[in-house]
């Protein structure tokens, strides 16, 4: 299945009381997460990459992924003002897709929920984080059967 969603994954955002700062949050995320990005499992080769692009006036990100195996897939992240939340779903050529909400900021790591179905109709659902560990580099914790997948992310700058 498709991971490059999750980034957006990573795409995490704190709650905010007021309009302008929830502008000013969505504003960094897009800041933060637009652009290209590579993700491997810890010491592994990379299994796929993304190119996420700022859309809606700067409100959202959006773009396409790809796996080594060569599935494909195409993600929209941004801010939802009304529950004070980002939101991320994806759809990818292999039959995956899924939906995550990131609800909590604390320094450097977002929380959220997320909900996805592999290729083959399975579905995932639970907690999951992303740490920002610098301007190019993030890593998520996902949830799965046995124990969490982490993945590492890392800004592909050429």
């Amino acid at each position: 299945m498709l991971r490059f969603a999750y980034t957006s994954t990573a795409l995490l955002l704190v709650l905010f009381s007021s309009i302008a700062q929830a502008d000013d949050l969505a504003k960094q995320m897009v800041d933060y997460f637009a652009g290209k990005w590579e993700y491997k499992r810890p010491g592994g080769d990379p299994i796929g990459a993304v190119d996420w692009k700022a859309v809606a006036d700067g409100k959202a990100i959006a773009g396409p992924g790809t796996t080594k195996e060569g599935a494909t897939g195409y993600a929209l992240a941004g801010w939802e003002p009304k529950e004070k939340k980002w939101l991320h779903n994806w759809f990818a050529s292999d039959g995956s897709f899924g939906h995550l909400e990131v609800t909590k900021f604390e320094k450097d790591v977002y929380y959220g929920h997320h909900y996805a179905v592999d290729a083959h109709g399975k579905v995932t659902q639970g907690d999951w984080q992303c740490k920002v560990i610098d301007r190019d580099h993030f890593e998520l914790t996902e949830p799965s059967d046995s124990q969490p997948v982490i993945t590492h992310w890392t800004r592909i700058r050429k």
